[in-house]
């Protein structure tokens, strides 16, 4: 029971994220691309290193799915949180890759900058994920 509950709510938190990072993209239509990316290079390079741990790791939960290392009822739930998170990670890695690039234009004003709220819901559920992670990590002893 409890990991189905578990698996529900990391199933409905990676569908929102989804959902907010297509939402942000829409809002965000009116700002204009630039030829220079706004971020520092080491925050690039720990997207990256954070990407890369989020496709091993899933890769590691795939593999074990494959094998048969999970119960039957367990492995088709670990199955979909598995795929869509790889969904939520790709999606959101290209959106803070693709938002650095943007920048507001002069014809536009301030206030009619959107997604804000998107970037701010997308930053407290992963947030939220990595402590539900840690407590789930911290149970199955």
């Amino acid at each position: 029971y409890r990991t189905l509950l578990l698996g529900g709510f990391d199933t409905l938190c990676y569908g929102l994220c989804i959902a907010a990072v297509v939402a942000a993209t829409i809002w965000m239509r009116s700002m204009s691309r630039s030829s220079s990316h706004h971020g520092e290079d080491v925050d690039d390079i720990l997207l990256y290193i954070a990407f890369v741990g989020e496709v091993v790791w899933c890769s590691a939960e795939i593999s074990a799915f494959m094998s048969g290392n999970f119960s039957v009822d367990k492995s088709v739930l670990i199955l979909d949180v598995t795929l869509i998170r790889l969904i939520h990670v790709f999606s959101q890695t290209w959106f803070i890759l693709a938002a650095s690039r943007l920048h507001l234009s002069t014809s536009t004003n301030s206030t009619a900058i959107r997604g804000r709220e998107c970037v701010t819901f997308l930053l407290v559920v992963n947030i939220t994920l990595f402590f539900f992670g840690i407590y789930e990590s911290m149970n199955d002893r």
